[in-house]
């Protein structure tokens, strides 16, 4: 059962998270494709021969402009190629390149990736706090924040954004807002999510488990649910078969 739940987390925006080899490539190439306009074949060809003989930069830069021309953001485009199995740091490299991410961006995510490296490791996710789930609207205005709360995280979010930070913790409620800001590779991780008929708690801006993923989550975080429930198992067995 917990195998079922990481499938669903592992899952952004529509576009599954992982290079091509993953169990679901054909729903891989058939997003894509959708987005940028290619048949599904061609997508499939073009991961193919990415896993043999990489990409050539040329050809990354038309598929760029191709998607940007049909309205795909940045970020969606980088969650394409890299799930094609492109590195990121030619990506990058392309991208600025094709004046569509400015030097100074470009060489800090390089940076990072290059520091990674030299140790073995990956480039760490990083998150970056909104909102509190258990902050109301009046509870914000009490620490001298006027904005609306929706805009109060929308304006963190891009911060983070724009700092190269992985994804932001939020409320569930925003989190389709935040898929907008962040692409499908950004995380979303959301606490203040409760499963139909719990207490709510100290919580405020709440959602159920397949409420919280439908509006764009990427994780969620579930405690007193399930660890002061009388059966835990069951009570996580229960999540499961809502996801479900």
């Amino acid at each position: 059962m917990f195998e079922k739940v990481k499938s669903l987390v592992g899952r952004v925006g529509g576009v599954p998270r992982g290079a091509v080899g993953d169990d679901e490539p054909r729903m891989q190439f058939a997003a894509i494709a959708a987005k940028v306009g290619m048949p599904e074949e061609k997508v499939a060809m073009m991961a193919q021969m990415v896993r043999q003989n990489g990409m050539a930069d040329s050809q990354m830069g038309f598929m760029m402009q191709t998607a940007c021309a049909k309205g795909v953001d940045r970020e969606e485009i980088m969650g394409m190629l890299t799930s094609l199995g492109v590195q990121k740091s030619q990506v990058v490299r392309v991208m600025q390149a094709q004046g569509l991410m400015d030097a100074e961006e470009a060489a800090r995510i390089l940076d990072a990736e290059r520091a990674a490296a030299e140790y073995g490791f990956d480039v760490p996710i990083t998150l970056g706090i909104t909102v509190l789930t258990s902050m109301s609207q009046a509870a914000l205005a009490d620490t001298g924040v006027t904005r609306p709360m929706s805009e109060q995280v929308n304006v963190l979010a891009e911060q983070a954004k724009r700092s190269g930070i992985s994804g932001v913790v939020a409320s569930p409620q925003e989190a389709a807002m935040l898929r907008e800001v962040l692409g499908p590779e950004g995380y979303i991780v959301t606490p203040g999510v409760r499963p139909a008929g719990s207490a709510l708690g100290d919580q405020s801006r709440v959602a159920t488990p397949k409420q919280a993923f439908e509006n764009g989550a990427s994780h969620i975080v579930i405690g007193r649910p399930i660890t002061q429930a009388a059966d835990p198992a069951a009570a996580f067995d229960a999540i499961v078969a809502e996801l479900d």
